[in-house]
């Protein structure tokens, strides 16, 4: 247990450097980085409302066709996890901002 927490630490220890050393020129470019950042962001948005909409159509096809109990329950939670991931698409953009109005 010790060993595999010493090398966990280690590891992630490495990859912090690394990031650091890194990330200096790119955080050194100034609107680059918010250039990336809000093209990343877009596209998080599109993959989460398409995902959401899709999951959401699918779960109202568990609903509507399945006669149990289970499925219409399955059909159910299908279509709230759908609504929370198109919810989340749409405030990707704001939470994007917001943690990036801590940093500067």
């Amino acid at each position: 247990m010790g060993r595999t927490v010493a090398r966990l630490t280690a590891s992630a220890a490495l990859a912090a450097l690394l990031l650091l050393l890194f990330a200096l020129p790119a955080l050194a470019a100034g609107e680059q980085i918010g250039t990336a950042i809000d093209r990343v962001t877009a596209w998080i948005r599109g993959i989460l409302i398409a995902l959401g909409i899709l999951t959401f159509i699918i779960g109202a096809a568990f609903f509507m066709i399945e006669g149990t109990t289970g499925g219409q329950e399955r059909g159910k939670t299908l279509m709230v996890a759908a609504v929370i991931g198109v919810l989340l698409g749409f405030l990707a953009g704001p939470i994007v901002d917001l943690a990036a109005s801590f940093v500067r």
